[in-house]
């Protein structure tokens, strides 16, 4: 836009352009700046109110997303039932309890050996399927002894 109206100075300067049938008066001049301006300013205007409405979108999605998330971390430290997530390798992540003693160790260190492979094949065909299974077993617990537990994955 800056170029072509470069040119068409240039051009008007060096008399290559055709001389125009409507002679520009001041007030002429003083129109199409007007005309220009107000275009200018409704789509400024229309841009700014679009901007404005999508970023009282995100900053709704933001508040409600904070309230799940706010809601659910209360649920999971609050929960009677140990929460773990685990990766594909069996490695545990986070923990909603006693995160000291599991986080960064593998599941099979709270199990006895009997269950390695009831475990193992559990894990595999849940990341193959992507569908949830339980499983019963003995798992360590606080105090040190193997209990019964149901585990759902």
């Amino acid at each position: 836009c800056a170029g072509a109206g470069y040119y068409l100075v240039y051009a008007d300067l060096h008399g290559t352009l055709p001389p125009s049938r409507v002679p520009m008066t001041p007030f002429a001049l003083w129109l199409d700046s007007l005309l220009y301006f107000s275009i200018i300013s409704g789509l400024l205007f229309l841009t700014m109110s679009i901007v404005q409405n999508a970023l009282q979108r995100l900053n709704r999605e933001l508040s409600e997303r904070q309230r799940t998330e706010a809601r659910l971390r209360g649920i999971f430290a609050n929960s009677p039932d140990r929460i773990l997530e685990i990766d594909r390798s069996g490695t545990i992540l986070l923990s909603n309890r006693h995160s000291d003693v599991y986080v960064g160790k593998k599941v099979y260190q709270f199990i006895p050996p009997d269950y390695y492979k009831p475990t193992e094949e559990t894990l595999a065909r849940i990341v193959e399927t992507g569908k949830n299974a339980t499983l019963e077993l003995k798992a360590l617990a606080d105090d040190g002894s193997y209990q019964w537990n149901s585990v759902r994955f």
